[in-house]
Order: structure tokens, then sequence, then C-alpha cells
């Protein structure tokens, strides 16, 4: 296919940056003359069009990985940076506070119950002290 004839999906994208940096380019003139602007990759032989494939693919597998990530941590545990060995998370922190924090959240009076709740909260903890309130959050 003709350049021409190519979708350029991603021309606004392209536009921006451009413009990004030519803008950069003329306010600091010590870097001299602006580079070309950037270019859409179009795949010209079939070895281009393998590659992009394969582009594709490994950022599908990526993108895979990384959300694959955050349930393993959240079964297993953490890393260990000196040994690398896994760190097991205690019971309640792993399943019940998740758990109990989406089934709250999911609940619909929330938006009802929540701003009398922080309310009685801060009363309770003005009337008790708050350095005291917090030092049994942190024990």
């Amino acid at each position: 296919k003709a350049p021409e004839q190519t979708k350029h999906h991603l021309a606004f994208i392209m536009d921006q940056i451009n413009h990004f940096r030519r803008h950069i380019y003329d306010t600091i003139p010590i870097l001299g003359t602006p580079p070309l602007d950037i270019a859409m990759c179009i795949p010209s032989g079939p070895q281009a069009l393998f590659i992009l494939y394969v582009g594709r693919m490994l950022e599908i597998f990526v993108d895979g990985v990384v959300f694959l990530d955050i349930f393993v941590w959240f079964f297993t545990g953490d890393i260990d940076v000196n040994t690398h060995a896994i760190i097991p998370k205690p019971f309640f922190t792993r399943c019940i506070i998740p758990g109990t924090l989406v089934q709250i959240l999911d609940h619909p009076t929330l938006p009802d119950l929540l701003p009398g709740l922080l309310r009685s909260t801060i009363r309770l903890s003005s009337s008790i002290g708050y350095s005291r309130c917090i030092r049994w959050i942190l024990a």
C-alpha cells in the first residue's frame, strides 16, 4: 500500500508529540535545529510486517504478565530482596481485610452511611485524643 492509503490511527498523538518537540527546540535554541517529525511505521515487506506482529504479541504478553502479577502477589506474598524467598502475608491482611473492604465499598448504602460514620469517628477521636488514637492504630 502507498503511504497515502494507510490509515493513521495515531495521527493526533503524533501531531501532539511533534508539536511538543518543535516547542522544546524553539524554546531552547542551544539544542540546534529541530529534528524531522515522527513518522508512523508502515511495514514495507513481509519481514517488517512479521516484526510488527511480534511486537504486538510481545506487548499483549507483557500486559498479561503485569495484570497477573497483581494476583500472584496477592495470593503468595512479598519477595525478600536479600534472600529472594517469598514471605507469606498473614491470613488476616491477605484474605479478611481485602474481602471486607470490597464488600463495604460495594454496599449500596455506603453514600448515605459514610459521611455520618466519618463524622462520628472524628468526634470520638477528638474526645479521646488524637495522639492516643494514633498510638492505638499503630499498636
